[in-house]
């Protein structure tokens, strides 16, 4: 999965300029300077979903199938940019900084999930910890082929594909995977090898998958809110 790109020097402006480069003709309307944070079905009443794609076509496809209610906002990973690992950790968290900086004024004071496949994960976890330091603006996460990292305790849905075996940590060790997950949803997708979780016939289940998940969190979420709630009467 993803779209090839220039390398990218280590000063954070020149990579944010090749990231801007890479996605100039990229679906949706920008929502930052650059261009590397995007919006899709603007118009969706549910509660948006950023998510961190690795190629082009990925946010196309998911949008079209979560459906015109569900605005999605994105933003694309340091694959095939950033190639120096040594180089990741530190433009991914400058990146995760310039996503949560762009990403307040959109959520303004509502909420939003957030989600990311393969490399975009470390990213997007980096994002909530932002998001979520003044208040809690992200209730739940979701990730295609992550491999446990530093937990973050919100509920997460872990999205794998049966026949890729080597992107799924429970497959090598199920109580080490859970015990750094935190809070967490496992489902296989059936069927699915590595680089097709957004072919026509399985986004559909990812999307079916993230919906359901999302309104189930949020329900429980406002059902503990009511019962703190104080009565009168």
């Amino acid at each position: 999965m993803g779209d090839p790109g220039p390398d990218m020097p280590a000063d954070f402006s020149d990579n944010l300029r090749a990231l801007s480069r890479l996605m100039e003709q990229w679906s949706g309307t920008p929502l930052d300077s650059a261009g590397v944070l995007r919006r899709l079905n603007p118009g969706g009443s549910r509660t948006p979903l950023f998510w961190i794609f690795n190629s082009k076509r990925e946010p196309e496809r998911l949008a079209a199938a979560l459906g015109p209610d569900q605005p999605l906002i994105y933003g694309r990973s340091l694959h095939m940019i950033v190639p120096e690992a040594s180089l990741k950790l530190d433009v991914g968290r400058r990146l995760a900084a310039h996503y949560a900086d762009a990403l307040r004024p959109a959520v303004g004071d509502g909420l939003l999930c957030v989600g990311a496949n393969c490399q975009g994960t470390s990213i997007a976890m980096e994002v909530v910890r932002r998001l979520n330091r003044e208040r809690p603006v992200v209730p739940a996460l979701a990730f295609i082929n992550a491999r446990p990292g530093d937990r973050l305790d919100l509920p997460k849905l872990l999205f794998y594909g049966e026949e890729d075996p080597q992107s799924d940590p429970f497959r090598e060790d199920p109580d080490a995977a859970s015990r750094g997950f935190g809070p967490h949803r496992r489902e296989v997708l059936s069927g699915v090898s590595h680089g097709g979780y957004f072919e026509v016939g399985t986004v559909e289940r990812v999307a079916a998958g993230l919906r359901s998940y999302f309104d189930e969190v949020e329900s429980a979420s406002a059902m503990r809110n009511d019962a703190r709630s104080p009565t009168t009467g």
